[in-house]
């Protein structure tokens, strides 16, 4: 059902992985999603995991940036396994919540 738009393509730098994060928590940006009337206030996406995200470089020192919407179920996530994603993707530029990713 997917195969035409499945594509391997291991993820070996920290930089790949900084960059498939910020594809992953901003696509809405990238879609145009952040500019429809309803979304103009979203800092991130409150139907992705971005809310759960800990790495936003506006966070800072806080301890939340973000409020869900009232009926807001979570996803279910899990904490990463690997190096590059606990850790090694920070050696790279921080993700912002204004990023706008680009075409990978």
């Amino acid at each position: 059902m997917f195969a035409d738009r499945y594509h391997a393509n291991p993820l070996t730098t920290p930089r790949q992985v900084r960059n498939t994060i910020a594809y992953v928590l901003n696509n809405f940006r990238r879609h145009g999603e952040d500019r429809a009337p309803f979304a103009m206030n979203w800092k991130v996406d409150p139907y992705s995991t971005g809310v759960y995200f800990g790495g936003w470089a506006e966070l800072a020192d806080k301890p939340t940036l973000f409020t869900t919407p009232r009926h807001y179920s979570g996803m279910l996530t899990w904490l990463p396994k690997t190096w590059l994603l606990r850790v090694g993707w920070m050696k790279s530029a921080p993700i912002s919540i204004w990023t706008v990713p680009a075409r990978p």
